[in-house]
């Protein structure tokens, strides 16, 4: 299990076989639009308002696979509808509001009880750097955060399918420096571990709290169709 959670943690961080993938094509009443399948299981993947899932896109996916960890497998790909409309230019751009939903190749064939997402949760922090909200805000107006670090500023549980880490970094791009927030979840769909992350460009504590609404609207979405 130490060899599992070692695993993933180093997958996580550096994320920051096939699958069989089915078309939804039912009427517009449907809350999901294609499902995945993942080891023994299929995963719906549901229809999230102002969001468009394009993993099935090839040139969408081969964007988004680059910047994967080894040893992760995308299962799905959300942009916001401005972005998606945008596509065409995905190497020129800088994203925002936007999701994935993803999964460790180790585990693809194994289960996870609820209790062991709270060991895995607790060995992913301790490569957090964790302090309260005000010094890490403080710290991001005054430039004193360190460049590539994730700084943790809150865990919860949605519900006892699901674990959840809100944490902001600082990237420097093109010489340009952004704070990035990310909720990055773990959810058990059909006793898989699955992983969630879904990021926005952080303005003030008004992008925190806007980032938690609608991780948790995606999440409970995501588990109301599995």
């Amino acid at each position: 299990m130490i060899r599992i959670l070692t695993t993933i943690l180093a997958m996580i961080c550096l994320a920051s076989c096939n699958n069989e993938v089915t078309e939804n094509k039912n009427n517009a009443e449907e809350a999901f639009t294609r499902s995945v399948a993942w080891g023994s299981i299929s995963i719906k993947l549901p229809i999230i308002e102002g969001m468009q899932e394009c993993y099935s896109e090839p040139k969408i996916a081969a964007f988004a696979d680059q910047f994967e960890a080894q040893g992760n497998k995308i299962l799905a790909f959300y942009l916001n509808d401005k972005t998606y409309a945008q596509k065409q230019h995905l190497g020129n751009m800088v994203f925002d509001n936007y999701f994935k939903l993803y999964a460790t190749e180790e585990l693809k064939n194994g289960t996870t009880k609820p209790e062991e997402m709270d060991e895995i949760f607790d060995l992913i922090k301790s490569g957090f750097i964790s302090k309260n909200w005000s010094d890490i805000t403080d710290g991001l107006s005054k430039a004193n955060i360190e460049i590539g670090k994730p700084y943790l500023m809150e865990s919860y549980k949605l519900n006892e399918r699901t674990r959840t880490m809100i944490s902001v970094s600082k990237f420097s791009v093109d010489d340009e420096t952004k704070n990035i927030c990310t909720a990055m979840n773990a959810l058990l769909i059909k006793d898989k571990l699955i992983w969630l992350a879904y990021y926005r460009h952080y303005g003030n504590n008004q992008t925190i709290a806007e980032l938690k609404a609608k991780n948790n609207r995606i999440i409970e979405a995501i588990l109301a169709v599995n």
